[in-house]
């Protein structure tokens, strides 16, 4: 499972629409002088080999039939194939957060995901040695994957291995943004962290979001902020916004209280 085959006129319907009785079939409609379809077949194929499902590419220049009968009109346009039906996706390049949503509702789940979910329960009850055999597996399993290399950083954050976390966390790609985001979050923090006396008040303010205490940490650096228009504290709040993410409602509302408290 996981592969990424080409499908065509001849066999998308035993290929993709018959074996979607069994699993749901992600059906990637591309083209070769397509840029966008280049920048999410990468990441296409990694979600297919992560949840174990497969990934049918269909050139919409070599298949034009199978283009015009699904309505296909703009590419890249991602469909899911699902107990026997083509069902709509999107078009266009999707955030990898969002592919993994649509997949979900398809009653998907990574078992990276719950591996990962499971090491993060490890780490908040102090099961220390639990995360670490757990990430252990998962290096095996996915030696590249961000999310993995940014779990171990966050045990070895735990473990007050703040440069060999830095040393893991310089290894993810830019080129995969999210993830890099966060990558960088991550170091921001233990830099700031580490430049300040452990007993200061910024210093115990980044300690609680690197033990993932977001929301309380936010709300000290903002305190911080208001008070000695910290430059540093406003750094530590842009850090946890890269954790998060935008969409995150803490985000849109510390952001907001930022911005108030800055001007």
């Amino acid at each position: 499972m996981g592969a990424s085959f080409p499908v065509n006129e001849a066999n998308f319907v035993p290929e993709v629409l018959g074996a979607s009785e069994a699993m749901p079939v992600i059906v990637d409609f591309f083209a070769t002088w397509c840029g966008p379809c280049q920048v999410l077949k990468p990441i296409l194929e990694r979600l297919a080999q992560e949840y174990g499902v497969m990934l049918a590419a269909v050139d919409i220049d070599q298949n034009p039939q199978l283009a015009s009968q699904y309505g296909v009109e703009g590419v890249p346009d991602v469909r899911i194939a699902h107990e026997g039906q083509l069902e709509s996706g999107f078009v266009g390049v999707w955030p990898e957060a969002k592919i993994r949503d649509l997949l979900s509702g398809y009653g998907l789940r990574s078992p990276l995901e719950l591996q990962l979910e499971k090491a993060k329960g490890a780490i908040a009850t102090g099961n220390l040695p639990a995360a670490k055999q757990i990430f252990d597996q998962l290096f095996q399993q996915f030696p590249d994957h961000p999310e993995v290399t940014i779990g171990a950083a966050q045990l070895l954050i735990h473990l007050n291995q703040f440069e060999d976390a830095q040393r893991l966390l310089k290894t993810v790609n830019p080129d995969q943004a999210v993830s890099f985001n966060r990558a960088q979050g991550y170091q921001t923090l233990i830099t700031l962290n580490q430049a300040h006396p452990p007993d200061s008040p910024l210093a115990q303010a980044l300690k609680l979001t690197l033990q993932g205490q977001q929301e309380t940490a936010l709300g000290a650096l903002l305190a911080l902020v208001e008070t000695r228009k910290n430059p540093e504290a406003r750094q530590g709040m842009v850090a946890i916004f890269a954790l998060l993410g935008p969409q995150h409602p803490l985000t849109r509302q510390y952001q907001q209280e930022l911005m108030l408290a800055l001007y």
